[in-house]
């Protein structure tokens, strides 16, 4: 039994609903992951980082 939940989206600035689970998603060309912290739902950009970077 899973609950759906509606998160804001920070790519195009609209709420997107989900099943309440860790997921991944994508926006506008931006790969997002739904996760729970405890702040509640929300969504967060994955960035990839290269060695050169670090």
């Amino acid at each position: 039994m899973s609950e759906d939940i509606e998160v804001f989206c920070p790519a195009c600035k609209k709420k997107h609903r989900f099943k309440a689970e860790i997921q991944e998603f994508r926006c506008r060309g931006k790969l997002f992951v739904l996760l729970k912290d405890r702040f509640g739902w929300r969504l967060m950009e994955v960035v990839v980082v290269s060695e050169e970077d670090d």
